[in-house]
């Protein structure tokens, strides 16, 4: 059986992991707020207990705010400003599916991904007149590990709500997660 599935929610940077010095999600948990998430996927039944799902996902993170310590002496920053940042998140993952409930099933899921980062700029004022500074990020790419799990929840005959957490994480990169709620269409029995 194969099923198309269409999901939001929220996706989660940096919730477990090092320190935010090095790279983007670090950053994209220090500055900016959770980001909002679409996405779809298709599951491909290999055997009852087991599908493989190709998926992709867009991340929307808008601007929270910029905090820096700095001494008591000027220029001290008095204001900030930011753009959105954005992520897209193409993963294959293996499904292993817990069908013995008619109406409920679970899964586990692990796989690989490839994420795309793309920082949005922050603008510092600073108490100096005339006193601004920019700062901008260079697009990150990176190979992730996915892990995770959910369930799907049988509406009708062919379609499911499907509720889902999953994990993004690399070797040197903290642990990001989403969480989605979604539908799935059954294409084929």
């Amino acid at each position: 059986q194969s099923q198309f599935s269409v999901f939001a929610g929220i996706h989660l940077p940096q919730v477990w992991g090092t320190g935010a010095g090095d790279n983007a999600s670090g950053t994209l948990g220090l500055h900016w707020l959770p980001a909002i998430n679409l996405g779809t996927s298709i599951q491909f039944g290999v055997a009852d207990w087991f599908d493989v799902s190709p998926s992709i996902e867009y991340n929307l993170y808008l601007f929270d705010s910029y905090h820096q310590q700095t001494i008591a002496a000027p220029p001290i920053l008095v204001a900030s400003s930011g753009r959105p940042s954005h992520a897209l998140r193409i993963a294959v993952d293996a499904r292993f599916v817990d069908r013995s409930s008619s109406s409920v099933s679970f899964y586990a899921l692990t796989g690989l991904g490839y994420v795309a980062n793309w920082m949005g700029a922050i603008d510092l004022t600073w108490s100096s007149p005339g006193s601004e500074s920019h700062l901008s990020h260079d697009p990150e790419f990176n190979w992730v590990q996915t892990f995770g799990g959910g369930f799907q929840y049988q509406l009708s005959s062919v379609y499911s709500l499907d509720g889902s957490i999953r994990c993004f994480a690399d070797y040197r990169n903290p642990v990001d997660l989403s969480i989605n709620v979604g539908f799935s269409y059954l294409l084929g029995k």
